[in-house]
């Protein structure tokens, strides 16, 4: 699945194409099943609004922002006795669950739009990443 968004960090106002992989159908957090639960829960925001709008109450769309997203997840992981998680991490978990799928790093990065090999100093579990790659590379 693909769609486009019109800005990012590194592109400005260039915009880019995000692609959407599915996962084992089992998983709950396959990226295109949970993308399409957001479409239909979101049908009743009018289409002038945001990818991430929400409702609120009283019935006025309101564009999901970063701070407001974080301030949400972080009480949710406060209740559950959770660590908090900065909002960057969410892209190195991201990033870390692609290559223990065994996803190969230059894919990795080109998923994530990387252009530079910056990426591999969000590397975590390299006790778990590197003999995996390590031992495919063999076989």
């Amino acid at each position: 699945m693909t769609f486009d968004i019109p800005w990012t960090k590194s592109t400005r106002e260039l915009g880019a194409t995000v692609i959407l992989t599915a996962c084992h159908n089992s998983d709950p957090l396959c990226p295109v099943t949970v993308f399409k639960d957001h479409l239909d829960v979101s049908s009743s925001i009018p289409a002038s609004s945001t990818l991430f709008a929400y409702i609120l109450p009283s019935g006025e769309p309101k564009n999901l922002l970063k701070h407001k997203f974080l301030t949400f997840v972080t009480k949710i992981w406060s209740y559950a006795m959770l660590a908090h998680v900065l909002g960057h991490s969410f892209r190195i978990s991201g990033a870390v669950e692609l290559l223990l799928a065994g996803v190969p790093p230059e894919i990795v990065a080109a998923t994530g739009g990387w252009t530079s090999l910056a990426f591999l100093l969000y590397w975590h579990r390299m006790d778990k990443i590197l003999p995996m790659s390590t031992s495919k590379a063999y076989n």
